[in-house]
């Protein structure tokens, strides 16, 4: 049995759900807002969530006024691909679309 997610990973993942049903992707700094945990253990957290497969990095955006670029993330369940089963046009979309991003 794997160990429980810790604290900080489990609200950052729930904040992940939250936000991206609001707003879609956003920033670490982001999620760690809405979780109300510090700057520094959400950064590294969010890090070792990408890398276990809990969130996707799925692009960078600019704040307004400034130069400084930041990723984006989205819960990991979102991107994946998984066939419609009920109509053969909705299909074959949502395979172009799984295609073009890369997915199963």
């Amino acid at each position: 049995m794997p160990r429980p997610r810790g604290e900080i990973r489990q609200a950052l993942a729930q904040a992940a759900d939250v936000l991206y049903a609001e707003r879609g992707a956003v920033s670490w700094r982001d999620l760690a807002m809405k979780a109300q945990v510090g700057f520094s253990a959400a950064q590294t957290t969010v890090e070792n969530m990408v890398r276990a497969g809990e969130l996707a990095a799925v692009g960078y955006e600019k704040q307004e006024g400034s130069g400084v670029w930041r990723a984006l993330y989205e819960p990991a369940h979102v991107g994946e691909c998984e066939a419609p089963h009920d109509d053969a046009a909705a299909a074959l979309v949502h395979v172009l679309h799984c295609w073009s991003r890369g997915g199963d």
